[in-house]
């Protein structure tokens, strides 16, 4: 009889100490809403930006200093959650660019102004935040690598922010309003000549996907 009763006793103890370690695992899981982010996603971006040779001195809205260009830019690649708040992302954009003034020729879509195009393929360091409403705050940090025009020219990007919104039970990302507009850095090594610096303000508008078995 005895050990009957300590047989009960265990299971109830045991199951008790189950229970609370099962409770503990699901409360983990709901404070750590980064680990609800991972696995592979394809995506693509589509950017506007204005680009100056000086920084913006703030309030820079309706600014274009001398000197600046419209760039319109086309993105794609592949970025990796991981879980932890870290994410890698590699892929491969096109570029136009516009000298200033940016002044529409009357009745079609041409601006004047130079026009250059540049390809670039890059790599990014990007910190994520789940927030409980489904938004993700991003911080990305870009190296990058020109392949058209003139090959060889290296350079970073930082100050780079996002937002965006899971959808679809996390098989999608898709662009969430933004907070605010900030000021990016983008800094270039050509092969020859005199690194120099840029600064620009973007908005975008991304959508990633979730590849399968992720």
């Amino acid at each position: 009889m005895r050990n009957s009763v300590r047989v009960k006793q265990l299971a109830v103890v045991t199951g008790v100490a189950l229970f609370t370690t099962g409770v503990a695992a699901v409360a983990n899981d709901e404070g750590n809403l980064n680990a609800s982010l991972r696995g592979r996603y394809a995506f693509t971006t589509k950017r506007t930006c204005t680009s100056s040779p000086v920084p913006f001195t703030p309030p820079f809205f309706n600014v274009s200093p001398a000197g600046s260009t419209l760039q319109t830019s086309s993105e794609s690649g592949i970025i990796t959650y991981h879980g932890n708040g870290k994410a890698d992302q590699s892929g491969r954009g096109s570029q136009l660019s516009f000298s200033s003034p940016f002044i529409p020729i009357a009745g079609t879509n041409v601006l004047t102004g130079a026009a250059t195009a540049s390809i670039v393929e890059f790599t990014s360091r990007v910190n994520y935040t789940v927030n409980p409403d489904g938004t993700v705050e991003t911080a990305t940090e870009s190296d990058f690598t020109i392949v058209f025009p003139a090959p060889g020219s290296t350079g970073t990007t930082t100050g780079t922010v996002g937002r965006l919104q899971i959808a679809d039970g996390k098989s999608m990302l898709v662009s969430a309003p933004a907070e605010a507009l900030t000021v990016e850095t983008v800094n270039v090594i050509p092969p020859a000549g005199s690194p120099f610096t840029s600064y620009r303000i973007c908005s975008r508008s991304t959508t990633q996907t979730k590849l399968p078995g992720n």
